[in-house]
């Protein structure tokens, strides 16, 4: 099954769907070498290895990916996967195109290496400390029983934050659950939560074009009550990305932490952050 249906949650719908299977750090750039490598865009061959392999993660190999990748090559993804799975995997696709789309790309550099080219960043700027937790869709009971649909990032209260993606803030204040949080709407349709701040980067506003990379906010503990709700957890960053596939009601929550993890290697720094402005 790809779809857990839960009830209730952060800036959501009355129904929620999580997405439970989603690709490890390590499968992303696997994908990117195979697109290198074989052609096509890197999202399909992603696809046709989590579905070639039941989303069997644990034993995971990039040359295993590889492999699966030279042989959708030379005899076509329908005759490798057989009818079943190749339906799968075209059901599939499309949700993984909106997920993982403009992630990243790779390229060469001047001496014909192979570079990976990030369109993102890691919401923790280079030179903090911190820890981050995989704990999607583990038990929550604040406002009644859900399911966690996001990552939390453990660190010192103040720490800045920055925006994984571009994208306009479609919502910005307080809220029970997050505390002083922002929605950002990327350009693939991605809606990333950012919440529990101490406090916003001066200026921010609703209908905002923000820039990746820019700072947001700054970490602290907010939430679980009425504006203004301090001290009822540990300091951290809990985000989570929505999706809205058309034709579907319900917004999707996937797993963001592989594409964080992804992401971590390109982290920017303050410094680089006030150039740019």
């Amino acid at each position: 099954m790809m779809f857990l249906v839960i009830s209730g949650g952060d800036d959501s719908t009355e129904q929620d769907v999580l997405i439970i299977h989603t690709a490890k750090e390590d499968m992303i750039d696997a994908a990117l070498r195979c697109e290198k490598k074989f052609g096509g865009n890197w999202i399909k061959h992603l696809t046709s290895y989590l579905v070639s392999i039941d989303f069997q993660f644990d034993e995971f190999s990039s040359s295993e990916m590889v492999d699966f990748a030279e042989l959708y090559e030379k005899l076509g993804r329908e005759e490798v996967l057989g009818k079943t799975k190749y339906k799968t995997y075209k059901d599939i696709k499309k949700y993984y195109y909106m997920i993982y789309d403009d992630l990243a790309e790779i390229e060469e550099d001047e001496e014909g290496k192979e570079i990976i080219e990030y369109h993102g960043y890691y919401p923790i700027p280079r030179g903090y400390d911190y820890i981050h937790n995989d704990d999607f869709g583990a038990g929550r009971t604040f406002g009644g029983d859900r399911h966690h649909k996001g990552n939390d990032i453990m660190a010192k209260r103040g720490t800045p934050l920055v925006a994984v993606t571009s994208g306009i803030v479609e919502r910005i204040g307080w809220e029970r659950l997050g505390g002083w949080r922002i929605g950002i709407r990327d350009s693939n349709n991605r809606y990333w939560y950012y919440a529990h701040m101490e406090e916003y980067e001066r200026g921010i506003d609703r209908g905002d074009r923000i820039k990746a990379g820019d700072i947001i906010g700054y970490m602290g503990d907010s939430g679980y009550g009425p504006e203004g709700t301090t001290g009822k957890f540990a300091t951290h960053l809990h985000i989570q990305i929505g999706v809205e596939f058309p034709g579907e009601k319900e917004i999707a929550y996937i797993n963001p932490y592989g594409i964080l993890k992804f992401l971590e290697k390109n982290k920017i720094t303050l410094e680089e952050e006030e150039e740019d402005k």
